[in-house]
């Protein structure tokens, strides 16, 4: 009975995971003016409404908040997904047991199926938190890499003779991608606000956890507040970031190349054995 019930569940989540209800017009004012996202209210997904209840408030300010602001994802979504992984996991271990009695060996299997529950209920209540983390770091490094474009469009527009605050809009409205989106709306943001745009892309870089853009809005900010030349220090800001990418990637590709010499050296072994397994045994035999 728990294994249908549990099954029935998972169907009744699939099929309502096709449907998803539309985003409500209050989530969607609290992204563009910056505010907290609302905490319940129609059309949340099954995630969000576990993790509501459990009050990951202080999720929301710890080291995976500026990744799920970056992803645009709520902390009781995120929560959510863990527990209900994790109570998957643990439905595993009444399942094998079962199967274990019905073949009659779980007498000397009884403390498999805890084991089973235990190992793949921590393991599936973890990889939320591990999509996150890749998720969130691959979209930083977009957001980067973007970035840099953005940077040398703002400093041609300036040595065009534009002011900074026309630099920047001319520059987020001439790209496309993830950096470009969230640089427009939070120059969109700003203004609507009424405060100055470098104050509006610190804060957005500190949300997100770039610390480039950051340094950005300061270069921005000394030109439009103390008329500062912001050219030279933004073209070379760009070729820092290019070459740091181009080490990162560098980096990877070389880490990939020693990971895949693993596998190749496990099959030469299989390999090995298979060729001198005969004669061994033919050895052993005439001893």
């Amino acid at each position: 009975m728990v294994c249908g019930a549990g099954f029935g569940v998972g169907l009744f989540v699939a099929v309502r995971s096709l449907f998803p209800r539309p985003e409500p017009l209050g989530v969607v004012l609290a992204r563009t003016s910056g505010r907290a996202r609302p905490a319940a209210g129609p059309g949340r997904s099954w995630g969000q409404l576990i993790g509501v209840r459990l009050g990951p408030d202080r999720l929301a300010s710890g080291r995976f908040g500026a990744d799920l602001r970056l992803l645009e994802r709520s902390p009781a979504e995120l929560v959510g997904k863990s527990v209900a992984g994790g109570l998957c996991g643990l439905l595993v271990g009444p399942l094998l047991a079962g199967l274990l009695a019905a073949v009659g060996a779980g007498v000397g299997l009884s403390g498999l199926p805890l084991a089973v529950s235990v190992g793949l209920g921590g393991l599936w209540a973890a990889v939320p938190w591990l999509a996150v983390r890749a998720e969130a770091k691959a979209r930083r490094r977009d957001v980067v890499h973007g970035l840099s474009a953005f940077m040398d469009l703002v400093a041609l527009s300036v040595a065009a003779g534009r002011g900074v605050e026309m630099a920047l809009d001319r520059a987020a409205a001439s790209g496309q991608g993830p950096a470009f989106d969230v640089i427009r709306q939070s120059l969109g943001r700003s203004r609507n606000l009424g405060e100055s745009v470098w104050s509006g892309l610190s804060r957005l870089g500190e949300e997100m956890g770039v610390s480039d853009l950051q340094e950005v809005a300061a270069s921005v900010g000394l030109a439009g507040e103390e008329g500062a030349k912001v050219r030279a220090s933004l073209m070379s800001k760009a070729r820092s970031l290019r070459f740091r990418l181009l080490a990162e990637v560098q980096e990877e590709a070389s880490s990939a190349g020693e990971r895949l010499a693993f596998p190749v050296c496990m099959l030469l072994f299989g390999f090995l054995l298979f060729l001198g397994y005969p004669a061994v045994a033919q050895l052993l035999a005439q001893t």
